[in-house]
């Protein structure tokens, strides 16, 4: 068999297929559907529905079944496997259908409505916050925290925990396999396991206990008249706290793994969390992130780079540097040629203006470290002549390396779309050349009836001011579609 099986390059993981992975999985539907792939120890590769379909009807032949024995066959449906369990999903029936019937009743119509109003409530104090600071990140001040704070009064958990919960599981999706940040995410995940354990076993052993959300729930049930034995019961639990977010660009260098190269909204997100008055352990759970008395590289050069720069500035950094790989603009545009379009002219933002160095068309090429941390960047110079179709090529310069010392290397290269594993596959809505979903600004509709997108899932990142009005424009679409007309303003 392994003579005939079709071999294909493919690491669903890396740079590569993350900066066109729509392009990438229709030249496998065209020309081979069915592959091998060598790598995390070697998968099968379905890119076809017929093929997927014909793989999750047969339970007999594919199994879903995770032992975390790593010699064990059975690894689960995540490649490469977690070192954790997600239950009912990694289940084949019929244990799948009993675990299955048994939770579907924690997650009814009727169960999701009772939440709501603290769903608004959730959402009320995040934008509160959000107000309080100035500045909003919709993925880590609204998106992950609302679900988590939900998430966690649905199990009966203490919602005031959720800064703790919502790191760990976002970590766990943004960031690739091997690399350091994962581990930690992996260890983070382990520590509320245990800590779920023993209050599993706590709660389990006092039946006069006052019952507060799902977690008592399921130690009253049965299974086929049989309580269910805790460590199925923690695999539940660590299902239904399991949620994603955007998928931050990475610095694909080696040297990447070491300390102090950080995901720019990491860094910013604690500053935020300080400056709303929350104390170090909160604000920085996972070890605190400063520019005092360091050199700084910020790599990209939009809005979140010179929020990096300012608060690296406040911060009392030795010395600023921000990189952009692009030529710099030059400073007036050509009107002639930029009208009706965003002008291409040299920007200086006010935290640019507090104090950094600026360098254009600087290619990273790699991290210098020592006792594993960062100490230097080493870079060369690039340009962009154009190829015989006039296409821009970039092409390093000859003799233009240079290293700069580095501390603290900021990432603010943005992000790389809306992640496509789950709602969005699985939803079949149309997606446009830059990886978003496809919809229109006039009714906010998608490909697929019923479904609506608006902010950065369909415009792409961008400003929150954007994000609001395409949400107002969007519930105005949706009203209309529901009701024939609407009273909400456009």
């Amino acid at each position: 068999m392994d003579d005939h099986r079709p071999i294909i390059d493919f690491d669903h993981h890396s740079a590569e297929f993350a900066r066109d992975p729509a392009q990438r999985l229709a030249e496998l539907r065209s020309d081979c559907p069915v592959a091998w792939s060598s790598a995390h120890g070697g998968f099968w590769a379905l890119t076809r529905l017929e093929e997927v379909s014909r793989v999750l009807s047969d339970p007999a032949t594919f199994s879903s079944r995770h032992d975390l024995d790593p010699d064990s066959p059975f690894q689960g449906v995540t490649i490469p496997p977690p070192p954790m369990r997600f239950i009912p999903v990694e289940m084949d029936p019929p244990e799948f259908v009993a675990y299955r019937r048994l939770l579907n009743p924690l997650f009814s119509r009727a169960t999701v409505d009772s939440l709501r109003p603290r769903m608004r409530a959730c959402a009320d104090w995040c934008l509160d916050q959000a107000i309080e600071s100035g500045r909003i990140d919709l993925v880590y001040d609204l998106a992950s925290p609302v679900p988590a704070m939900v998430t966690l009064e649905l199990l009966g958990l203490p919602v005031a925990d959720w800064p703790r919960y919502a790191t760990a599981y976002h970590d766990m999706v943004a960031h690739p396999p091997g690399t350091p940040r994962l581990q930690d995410a992996f260890a983070s995940a382990g520590a509320i396991a245990a800590d779920l354990a023993a209050l599993i076993a706590e709660r389990r052993a006092d039946p006069d206990r006052p019952r507060r959300g799902a977690i008592d729930a399921l130690l009253d049930a049965d299974l086929d008249g049989s309580p269910i034995p805790d460590g199925r019961l923690l695999d539940v639990i660590t299902l239904v706290l399991a949620g994603g977010t955007e998928w931050a660009r990475d610095l694909e260098v080696p040297g990447r793994e070491l300390d102090g190269i950080q995901f720019a909204m990491d860094f910013l997100t604690q500053q935020n969390k300080r400056g709303a008055g929350d104390s170090e352990s909160v604000a920085a759970l996972r070890g605190t992130l400063t520019a005092a008395g360091k050199h700084v590289i910020v790599i990209g050069g939009g809005d979140t780079g010179s929020d990096c720069i300012g608060t690296a500035v406040r911060q009392g950094a030795a010395s600023i540097t921000q990189l952009e790989i692009l030529p710099k603009p030059p400073d007036k545009e050509d009107k002639s040629l930029s009208w009706p379009n965003w002008p291409l002219k040299l920007r200086t933002s006010s935290s640019q203006e507090e104090g950094c160095e600026r360098d254009w068309s600087v290619l990273t090429k790699r991290a210098v470290g020592s006792s594993g941390r960062v100490t230097a960047l080493d870079c060369v110079r690039v340009d962009f002549p154009r190829d015989a179709a006039g296409r821009p090529q970039m092409t390093e310069i000859p003799g233009s390396t240079f290293q700069l010392k580095a501390d603290l290397v900021l990432l603010a290269m943005g992000f790389l779309g809306p992640k496509k594993e789950g709602m969005i596959e699985q939803s079949s809505v149309a997606l446009d050349a830059r990886g978003n979903v496809r919809a229109s600004t006039e009714d906010y509709r998608t490909s697929v009836d019923k479904i609506f997108a608006a902010g950065d899932m369909r415009r792409g990142q961008s400003l929150v001011v954007w994000a609001i009005r395409e949400g107002r424009q969007c519930a105005r679409a949706v009203d209309e579609f529901l009701m024939g007309t609407s009273t909400l303003p456009r």
